[in-house]
């Protein structure tokens, strides 16, 4: 398994359906296959896999607010908590860069953390992509 990464937002501004349906609509406009693998009232978990092709992440949404979040990402903001979880980034950077430069047209405040504890806002993303970094830009510190 490779390297893991969650969507921060302010625990106030959490909203289990908008962020679903916004981030499928994004994901099928990228031209990702979708498999929704589970579901129920406090998260879903999608399959997600480049059109004909086996490679993809997992990407877990979630509908409640995690009062271990809040205190687990405090050194980013105060009252965050995890959206979105997405397993295993390892040859998928480029998948989930071109996601991540979409999500963040409608959501310019989240964040993207990752296991390594960096964390990334619209801007590094921004210039991640700028800077066609497809495949390396999750390994390196943002700016």
């Amino acid at each position: 398994m490779g390297l893991t990464g969650s969507i921060l937002r302010k625990s106030k501004l959490l909203s289990f359906k908008e962020t679903k349906i916004i981030s499928a609509e994004i994901l099928r406009s990228l031209n990702y296959r979708l498999t929704l693998l589970h579901e129920d009232t406090r998260y879903c978990s999608i399959s997600v896999n480049k059109k004909d092709d086996d490679i993809g992440f997992v990407m877990y949404i979630y509908g409640k607010v995690r009062e271990a979040d809040e205190y687990n990402f405090s050194y980013i903001a105060s009252n965050i908590t995890r959206v979105i979880d997405i397993e295993d980034i390892s040859e998928c950077e480029d998948m989930i860069l071109m996601f991540l430069k979409e999500y963040f047209k409608y959501y310019p405040n989240d964040y993207f953390d990752n296991e390594l504890d960096w964390y990334y806002t619209k801007k590094d993303i921004d210039e991640a992509f700028k800077n066609k970094n497809f495949k390396e830009w999750c390994y390196e510190p943002p700016n």
